[in-house]
């Protein structure tokens, strides 16, 4: 069932929900903010999206070249990311073996945001996404400014288990998830609540344009053979120009380093410049 319950309130994302402190019964969880034909992204992100990375065939590659050689058309692949993008940790995904490409991506505190490469100089990339923004009303929209783009490709057979996410970006932002490339959405199991014996399932038919409150339980489970990918993206409310002008935004070049911690991001061509 989708129910469309308008943009979730920030006022009701700044405490886990399941918190004593949290005031739950009107709280929304899960809405629906539309669908989107999700066929031009699906065209970019075909090749490479459902195979592990240690599956890459390597048997055409000449005797003595080098093994790291990768296709510039595969987005998912790490050693073409890390070329023509920009290389970028994070630590629970990887470990369960989530692929990704990231587009856009902010520090804890949403005061640094910056755009990849692949961002700011593909326009395929730009205009295939394009109409996900238009549905939820923040093309063009000033007020609207979105710190977080990337998409994730579950594995098969592997499971999030229920959390909810932590940081001060959760609760400052609007957490919107898009099925992208779901070959058996039957068997994708999305769960969300106000607490873990209250999870509902989310419909993940390719092309729904969900909003989560991420400050609510959530879980998912890949319970097919295939590998599952959704555009997951963060955006802010800006009250004024002078909120979003204490905001930086930095376009990185391809190839460069980055420093993270758990709250912060930094270039490494600026290593050493953070007052202390």
């Amino acid at each position: 069932e989708r129910i469309d319950n308008g943009e979730i309130p920030l006022s009701q994302k700044q405490v886990p929900t399941d918190s004593p402190s949290s005031k739950n019964d009107d709280i929304i969880c899960i809405s629906s903010r539309g669908t989107v034909d999700v066929t031009k992204l699906k065209s970019l992100l075909q090749e490479g999206y459902n195979t592990k990375e240690e599956d890459k065939d390597i048997s055409s590659i000449p005797t003595g070249k080098k093994t790291d050689s990768y296709s510039n058309t595969n987005l998912w692949d790490n050693s073409n990311a890390s070329t023509n993008n920009v290389s970028i940790t994070r630590p629970s995904h990887d470990s369960w073996g989530i692929k990704k490409i990231i587009l856009l991506f902010c520090d804890d505190f949403c005061s640094r945001i910056y755009e990849l490469p692949w961002w700011h100089s593909r326009s395929d990339i730009r205009d295939a996404i394009e109409p996900i923004f238009d549905v939820l009303g923040i093309t063009d929209n000033k007020n609207r400014v979105i710190v977080r783009l990337l998409l994730a490709s579950l594995p098969p057979r592997v499971t999030i288990p229920v959390h909810h996410d932590t940081g001060e970006w959760v609760r400052q932002t609007h957490r919107v998830h898009v099925p992208v490339l779901v070959r058996e959405p039957e068997n994708v199991l999305f769960r969300c609540g106000l607490s873990e014996d209250k999870m509902k399932r989310v419909d993940c038919n390719e092309g729904h344009v969900f909003e989560m409150n991420n400050q609510a339980k959530h879980a998912v489970s890949n319970c097919s053979n295939d590998y599952r990918v959704h555009l997951i993206l963060d955006y802010i409310d800006v009250d004024d120009d002078s909120e979003n002008n204490n905001r930086k935004r930095i376009l990185l070049t391809a190839g460069e380093r980055l420093l993270q911690t758990r709250r912060s991001i930094d270039r490494w061509v600026d290593r050493n410049t953070r007052p202390t």
